[in-house]
This record gives C-alpha cells, sequence and structure tokens, in this order.
C-alpha cells in the first residue's frame, strides 16, 4: 500500500473533528491521487515520481484537473469524497483551494453536468427485453447480426487483405482462468468479462481496444463462425483483424464474451466499451486506456489474488 507523505499523513491521523470513516476514505482518495501521480506523471508541478512518498510540495491545479478528468467514470459519492479530501489537505497547508483553479473548475463542472444528466435516465427492465439472458450469453454470436443495424458492419471483401489475429481462449493460463468472472447476467460483469477477454487473447494495445466502435464489428458470415473486429492505428487505417473464436466452456470464449456485452448492453452505435453510473446504468462516453488495468485488478482480487501483481501485461503471460 502506498504510504503518505508525512504533511499529509498527520493532517489525516485519528483525533481530528472527523470520524474515522471519513478520514479512511480522505487517506484512500489521497493514495489514489498521488498513486495516479506516480503512473501518470509528465513532470508538471510535482517531484520526480519516485518521491511521491516523501515531503514535497502539493501537486499543482492542472495536475488535479488531470486526475479529476482521470477519474470521471468513478461514482459520484467518491468523486466528491475525492473533492473533500483534497481541499482539506490544501486548506490545513496554508494553500490555495484547487478547485477555485480555472482548469480544476472546468473539469469538476464537466463532472457536475454528466452526473446530473445520468440521474435523468433510466434504464432497461429485464423484462422488455426481446432476446432472454440465456440465449444472450451463449448463443450472442449467432444474433449479433440481426441486432445491429442493417449496413453498419463492414463487408468480409473490405478486410480481406488486412493481417488477422485470432483471439481464443486455449492459451489461458490456470490463473487468468480463475480470474475471468462466471457468465452472469449482469451489465458490469458481462463488460467485464468481455475485456478481459479481449486482452488476454489478443495483443492489442490498450489505445485500440477502448478504441473500439460498433462500426468495426462484422458479424459471423455463418453459424458457428467468428466475429471479426476491424483494428485502427491513431491515423484511422487500418491495421489488423482480431477474430474471435468460439470456445466450448462458454465462461472464456471472446467471441461469446464480446456478442452478449453487446446485446445486453442494447449497442447499436459508437464505443463498444462504456462506463457506468452511479446506479450502474450505461453511460454514452468511452471508457479510458487505464481502466483496463482497473478492472484487471478489480477481478484479480475478487479472484484472491494480490491486485498489485496484476495488469494488462500479466493477463496476457500465457507461459
Amino acid at each position: 500500500m502506498l504510504s503518505l507523505p508525512p504533511q499529509i499523513a498527520d493532517l489525516l491521523e485519528g483525533g481530528t473533528r472527523f470520524k474515522e470513516t471519513t478520514l479512511q476514505g480522505y487517506r484512500s482518495a489521497w493514495r489514489d491521487l498521488l498513486s495516479w501521480i506516480r503512473d501518470n506523471h509528465e513532470g508538471r508541478g510535482f517531484p520526480d515520481e519516485s518521491n511521491c512518498e516523501e515531503e514535497g510540495p502539493l501537486p499543482s491545479p492542472p495536475l488535479v484537473a488531470d486526475f479529476l478528468r482521470d477519474r470521471m467514470d468513478l461514482a459520484w459519492s467518491t468523486l466528491t469524497t475525492r473533492r473533500q479530501a483534497i481541499r482539506y489537505v490544501y486548506k490545513e497547508c496554508g494553500e490555495q483551494d484547487p478547485f477555485d483553479h480555472p482548469d480544476v473548475e472546468e473539469v469538476w463542472n464537466r463532472i457536475v453536468g454528466e452526473k446530473r444528466r445520468e440521474s435523468e435516465q433510466r434504464g432497461k427492465r429485464l423484462g422488455r427485453r426481446k432476446i432472454s439472458p440465456t440465449d444472450i450469453i451463449e448463443n450472442g454470436p449467432n444474433l449479433l447480426s440481426a441486432n445491429l443495424p442493417s449496413g453498419m458492419a463492414q463487408n468480409q471483401g473490405d478486410i480481406q487483405y488486412i493481417p488477422e489475429e485470432a483471439a481464443e481462449s486455449e492459451g489461458l493460463t490456470p490463473a487468468v482462468r480463475t480470474l475471468i468472472p462466471e457468465h452472469t447476467f449482469d451489465l458490469s460483469v458481462l463488460r467485464d468479462r468481455a475485456i478481459l477477454l479481449l486482452i488476454a487473447t489478443t495483443t492489442q494495445p490498450r489505445k485500440s481496444l477502448v478504441g473500439i466502435d460498433l462500426e468495426d464489428i462484422q458479424p459471423q458470415a455463418e453459424e458457428g463462425g467468428p466475429t471479426r473486429i476491424v483494428m485502427y492505428d491513431p491515423d484511422g487505417d487500418p491495421t489488423c483483424v482480431v477474430r474471435l473464436e468460439s470456445s466450448s466452456e462458454v465462461r472464456y470464449c471472446p467471441n461469446r464474451a464480446v456478442a452478449a456485452w453487446i446485446l445486453a448492453a442494447d449497442l447499436e452505435s459508437g464505443p463498444l466499451f462504456r462506463p457506468f453510473n452511479p446506479r450502474g446504468g450505461i453511460r454514452g462516453g468511452r471508457i479510458r486506456p487505464q481502466t483496463l488495468n482497473l478492472v484487471t485488478k478489480r477481478w484479480a482480487e475478487k479472484a484472491g489474488f494480490d491486485p498489485g501483481d496484476w495488469s494488462v501485461t500479466k493477463l496476457r503471460e500465457h507461459e
């Protein structure tokens, strides 16, 4: 666990006017901020990343703004705790409130607006679905073509000269298999299972995986065949076609996992992988590359592993 710098640790010790549960939340918020700086630091407004646990100036407002921007998919209650913890330490250290800085204020206003819009949205009830949960999980690839808007998927001829990469589960290690969640009909589980299996069965970089749109997906041409996903570089040129192969084991089948997420989430266009709002509803944006590591660590912890030992790279070790 990351140790807090002495100046912050002293402020968040017991004996203050706050309850211990509040202080625990504040300490967790600062560990998250400092861990984020250590992992994403670009040399702006903070000492060398190796010294994050030592005495020094507090993070600059632009750095706080970048942190909040990267954490927008957290629950509203978690974000407000982050805000309170940051403001409290700055105030006690005699520093100007970073939330008065234009960069931080702009990001926070965006967060407030987005969370307000999310609170007004209503999700679909299971009973209104046209396809049963069993069919979605077990037979998703066969249903995908009929449930994507007509003309969305590319023709086979459009991708015949692009190199292919097979995504198949045969090479998964026992540890990775333990980490992959059971195929429960729960939107967050279905999304994360698709994410984890795409990470574990492909070599595609994080930015490419989070950049997948529904328009990049070509459903199987015949029953039992693979689903294909066209991957693109930053310039928009196709670089690879990921061929999602079916597995006899539903839990580890990348083809079924991706199709089940699309069908259960009722996706028709735009980003494949999206964040959730605090009540579990699906937001319209795109997850960030860092979310892939967060998802990996979350399910590693659920599987009984040390989450600090797991990352996208670890998930791809097939030896």
